[in-house]
């Protein structure tokens, strides 16, 4: 969606706008030639529309006309997408239910971790909330190793925290002497 609080240069060019009984596609196009932008309307965009603006910056014109018609904005790759609110958000989830589908078919990678100052056993709670579905875990206490086998950028996440977590601890040395 158009952010209604941020307004660029272009934006600001404030102008009186009255159209009754227009249909909302001629609107878009009025919006689109005086802002000297693209507007792509979804084939559901139809219907009329009456309004009366008076020194509102276009872009928060264009959000409160679609919004009160029950249209959404978004701007996809410099132009701006005008649909209903259901679609763009129906659209969207449909895009991260294939990008979770995608992951479940790409290859897994192990690696190996090897600890020098923390214990594997102890770090494997903190790391494992960073895997996928996918992904394991598992600790060699002989080696002090935690192997690690999920999805690349999991896996690299892992691997960049577990460095960070092996620090030495500070330790006190007390010396005493009976006299």
């Amino acid at each position: 969606e158009i952010p209604l609080d941020e307004t660029s240069a272009e934006d600001v060019t404030e102008q009186v706008a009255e159209m009754r009984g227009a249909e909302f596609r001629t609107l878009l196009h009025a919006f689109s030639e005086f802002a000297g932008v693209n507007i792509v309307a979804g084939k559901e965009v139809q219907g009329k529309v009456s309004v009366h603006l008076t020194g509102v910056p276009w872009r928060k014109a264009l959000a409160a006309v679609c919004s009160a018609n029950g249209y959404t904005v978004k701007e996809e790759y410099g132009v701006l997408r005008v649909a209903p609110r259901g679609s763009l958000l129906a659209e969207e989830m449909e895009l991260l239910s294939a990008e979770r589908k995608r992951s479940e078919y790409l290859p897994l990678e192990t690696q190996v971790i090897k600890l020098s100052y923390a214990v594997a056993g102890e770090l494997t709670a903190p790391l494992s909330k960073m895997l996928s579905e996918r992904g394991k875990m598992d600790v060699d206490d002989r080696t002090n190793a935690i192997l690690v086998t999920d999805l690349p950028e999991n896996v690299q996440m892992v691997v960049s925290l577990a460095q960070q977590l092996d620090l030495l601890m500070p330790q006190v040395e007390i010396t005493a002497r009976i006299v």
